[in-house]
């Protein structure tokens, strides 16, 4: 994610909703905050009587007038000479610094959309496409709209979000980032959206929004199915980009964490994430679907977890098929024999939690403070957590299991000692989701 956008997750503000679940009122998800900020400035955006003050009676359209080119002395005309790359960056800036700065973007917004009777349209179109609150969010882009919403004719083939912001051909399945449920990382797939619609090219872009998108990667985007979700849509076009087949791309696509990293450039880097992608793709035909799994929770072992001091870095050079099968369940049986060693309990920190978030979903965080409880939970998660018990006796770790709604979803080790996060594991070890990190760092925020 671009890096404007990762200090949302270090921003609290003063004011901000107050969520029933939350025990300290003066601890709030900071997402909930800004969602908080960003619906007041939609409401201003919405206010149809406070957009009609700032035009005349019948203000001009100069998206559809063609008799009514631009004023090179108007603010709005100079914007449009800006690359769109650029204007999309500063604006999604502006955007994620709410309350900062919210007259000013309103100011715009309310200019972008001119006609208030543009408001009526939009809204009647997300009114029967049953999705309310995508009226706000294109308003919320209105300063992208390429054509005036009063010129849709409704009996066309074109669609109205592709009608406001498209000028060229955008992958299917980057429609639905408009309607997907409230997420920061919507803004990424909306902004693709937008930039490949206005002809912009998403390697250029890259740098500006701190994406990872190698030459060449963009076509293959066209080529995925409308109904898969834009993450989903991703990975897949990351695996036909290496060269995988059908076979690679159903075994990887469900570990959305292959789309994130890449073109987010995760946290770990692309280098080895890229050498296990690579791998399962050139030894596709050589493992079944089982041994594929079985391999890859080795591998993000490997890859994310610590090692012995003085042990060798992770590394797939050389591997062969049948070592790594064999190191595989190795790993595996080790996790399954953990039950049988000697019975350890510790000391708590106090740091269980309850939170119901704005979806109404229930966390629980549950720290483990013995030898079952961590084979339990390696169990179920697929992960070596169970081999932890010795750094919870002598202090040195700390391990906190996360249920949503009942369902255990993922591991978070704790150094003790620095009340810092050491790392934070889903299933076979996959990273957490974004989602996720939010409540996580609600947690965190709440304790140290």
């Amino acid at each position: 994610m671009w890096p404007f956008i990762k200090s949302i997750a270090r921003k609290v503000s003063a004011e901000g909703p107050y969520r029933e679940g939350i025990e300290d009122p003066d601890v709030w998800d900071p997402f909930e905050i800004f969602c908080f900020q960003l619906a007041c400035l939609l409401t201003d955006i919405k206010d149809i009587s406070s957009i009609r003050d700032v035009f005349p009676s019948d203000p001009v359209d100069k998206r559809d007038d063609p008799t009514n080119p631009y004023d090179l002395n108007d603010i709005s005309s100079q914007i449009e000479l800006i690359a769109i790359e650029v204007r999309l960056a500063k604006h999604l800036d502006a955007i994620l610094n709410l309350p900062e700065g919210k007259d000013q973007l309103l100011a715009v917004i309310r200019g972008a959309i001119g006609n208030p009777q543009n408001i009526d349209v939009v809204e009647k179109f997300s009114v029967e496409m049953g999705v309310p609150d995508l009226a706000k969010r294109m308003f919320l882009f209105s300063p992208f709209w390429v054509r005036s919403p009063q010129s849709w004719n409704q009996d066309s083939e074109l669609g109205l979000l592709e009608h406001l912001f498209v000028q060229y051909e955008v992958p299917p399945f980057l429609v639905s980032a408009w309607v997907l449920e409230p997420d920061v990382t919507i803004f990424k797939w909306v902004s693709w959206f937008i930039l490949l619609g206005q002809g912009a090219s998403l390697k250029r872009a890259a740098p500006i929004f701190g994406w990872v998108v190698p030459r060449g990667f963009t076509r293959h985007l066209w080529g995925v199915s409308a109904s898969i979700p834009p993450v989903e849509a991703c990975s897949t076009a990351l695996v036909r980009w290496m060269g995988g087949g059908e076979i690679a791309v159903q075994r990887v696509r469900p570990s959305f964490c292959w789309a994130e990293r890449f073109t987010d450039g995760g946290p770990h880097g692309n280098a080895i994430s890229m050498a296990m992608l690579r791998w399962m793709i050139d030894h596709a035909s050589d493992i079944t679907d089982d041994q594929c799994e079985l391999i890859l929770g080795w591998m993000f072992h490997g890859r994310d977890e610590a090692r012995p001091v003085g042990a060798p870095d992770f590394s797939l050079k050389t591997l062969r098929v049948g070592t790594a099968i064999r190191r595989a369940t190795e790993y595996r049986q080790a996790i399954d024999n953990l039950g049988f060693g000697e019975k350890l309990s510790w000391k708590g920190h106090g740091w269980d939690w309850h939170h119901i978030d704005g979806s109404d979903d229930e966390w629980l965080f549950s720290e483990l403070t013995t030898s079952d409880g961590l084979i339990e939970e390696g169990r179920i998660l697929s992960h070596c957590v169970g081999t932890y018990a010795r750094a919870c006796v002598t202090g040195s770790s700390a391990i906190v299991s996360v249920r949503k709604n009942g369902m255990p979803t993922l591991t978070i080790e704790v150094n003790p000692r620095s009340n810092r996060i050491v790392q934070v594991r889903g299933v076979s070890n996959q990273p957490s989701t974004n989602a996720q990190r939010r409540v996580v760092d609600l947690w965190a925020t709440r304790f140290f």
